[in-house]
């Protein structure tokens, strides 16, 4: 499952406790339409609701942990965005590059863009060949 970094933001504004549609829009300067729209995509995905302009967010288990973590460090949102939550959920287990890029189904250029700033974090470590 992939996220772009508005529906991230949107996910860390609900974790904040802001639930109303104008007041998330104008947190991330975007536009109310943008926003509905974006959260079309999270009702797809099942991660919450809209009504009466109020945003609901589901309480299953991938809405619980990314409220939780992008609540505590919202820099990890250009890391997640995309394929990174893909790339992160193969690691969970030690894996090369290849391993990670048939598993998460990108390109290797993305990995390696992905393996260098997690690593810079410390969010992933590396030994030998092995990422994990």
């Amino acid at each position: 499952m992939q996220f772009s970094r508005t529906e991230l933001q949107i996910i860390t504004e609900l974790a904040k406790g802001n639930t109303s549609i104008n007041t998330v829009a104008k947190a991330l300067n975007k536009s109310e339409k943008h926003i509905y729209r974006l959260l079309q995509k999270l009702e797809e995905k099942d991660l919450a609701s809209i009504s009466a302009g109020k945003i609901i967010p589901k309480k299953s288990t991938l809405m619980v942990r990314l409220t939780r973590v992008l609540d505590s460090y919202p820099n990890l949102i250009p890391l997640l965005a995309d394929s990174g939550i893909s790339i992160l959920i193969s690691l969970l287990e030690a894996k090369t590059v290849d391993e990670i890029t048939e598993e998460a189904d990108v390109k290797k250029s993305t990995v390696y863009a992905f393996l260098k700033k997690a690593l810079k974090i410390s969010l992933v470590k590396k030994d030998g060949d092995l990422y994990a």
